[in-house]
């Protein structure tokens, strides 16, 4: 069977400590890893990116 994981790159992450905290917070509420929960919001923003890019073509 094939290894289904997506790879990951492992990155050292400096953060404020009001954005850390609001982070692990959305985290536990929402049930993920605080990895989970950064990982979630970049991909809405990249993903808003894309579409914001698209619209301007």
């Amino acid at each position: 069977m094939a290894n289904a994981r997506k790879q990951t790159i492992d990155y050292k992450l400096k953060l404020d400590p009001k954005l850390h905290h609001w982070l692990k917070a959305h985290a536990a509420e929402n049930y993920r890893t605080l990895s989970a929960e950064i990982t979630m919001h970049l991909d809405k923003a990249y993903k808003a990116a894309q579409e914001e890019s698209n619209d301007d073509k």
